[in-house]
């Protein structure tokens, strides 16, 4: 789905290469710096991110308006800042619980809990009034496909929290109130676009992209298990396959006697020494 574009020519070509250089190459690589790299790293890897973003910005601005690297773009900065905002909200309500490690600030937890829902409008007022367009000023695919699937999978992580947390007993109770309103507001979203549809997603095309998500979803979370579980298989089979040491044999009798032996002749020194220091100072 690389753009072929309109206009060809090397410049076309330039930004595609570009887009693609700053999403698979600098910007992974610059946030593994950045995270785990040594201190004198951090600083290139923080680098990396910037001109990564800059090429992204640039392909915004400058390529093709009718590229598909456009259109990914203009989804990712379009949904970059309600991601940032409920990913740090959720942080806070996460760090402002009860936990064994001190806790944030109480008062906190509000403004976790505004910016979650913040972040959710954010995306539905997206969503209704002003998404993403490409060429000639139809709502960009991509944008759509993004936002079933995430809707998708807030609802199935909100409701999988949950149920875990209903699991742990009336203690999370709390907590469940706290993240109720991400699934509730996920699904009466998806309820809208497969009903009424979106600005620029009718009804039959937003059930196509759940469709798809669907699968995506599906296909994932079968994926991942099947990771850990051949994770666990060969950690498994590697345990199994390391030598074990030979275990010692039991004290013999006679060995038992031996030791006996030793530690009565060592008492004894020890009562002989002990005799020969008191008498000297009695003398």
């Amino acid at each position: 789905m690389l753009s072929t574009g309109r206009t060809g020519g090397c410049e076309l070509d330039t930004w595609t290469i570009s887009f693609w250089f700053a999403t698979l190459a600098l910007i992974p690589s610059g946030l593994g710096m950045t995270l785990f790299a040594k201190r004198r790293m951090k600083s290139f890897g923080i680098l990396a991110v910037v001109v990564g973003c800059g090429f992204i910005l640039l392909t915004t601005v400058l390529g093709d308006s009718s590229s598909f690297e456009r259109e990914v773009s203009l989804t990712l900065l379009a949904s970059l800042g309600p991601s940032i905002m409920m990913g740090c909200s959720i942080l806070l309500l996460i760090f402002t619980s009860d936990s064994p490690v001190k806790p944030l600030p109480r008062p906190l937890r509000w403004l976790g809990w505004v910016g979650m829902l913040s972040g959710l409008g954010w995306i539905l007022a997206l969503a209704l009034l002003a998404p993403p367009t490409s060429s000639g000023g139809a709502v960009s695919e991509v944008w759509t496909v993004w936002l079933t699937g995430f809707l998708l999978t807030l609802l199935a992580l909100g409701l999988t929290s949950i149920v875990f947390l209903l699991s742990m007993g009336e203690a999370r109770y709390t907590e469940i109130f706290c993240i109720l309103p991400l699934p509730v507001g996920a699904g009466l979203m998806l309820n809208h676009a497969l009903t009424s549809g979106f600005k620029g997603l009718a009804p039959e095309v937003a059930l196509g992209r759940f469709a798809d998500a669907s699968l995506m979803l599906m296909g994932t979370v079968i994926g991942m298990t099947v990771a850990v579980f051949l994770f666990g298989l060969v950690l498994y089979i590697s345990e199994r396959g390391i030598t074990q040491l030979p275990t010692t044999s039991p004290l013999t009798d006679d060995e038992m006697q031996l030791i006996r032996s030793r530690v009565e002749r060592g008492r004894q020194i020890v009562e002989q020494f002990d005799s020969t220091i008191g008498g000297d100072g009695d003398s």
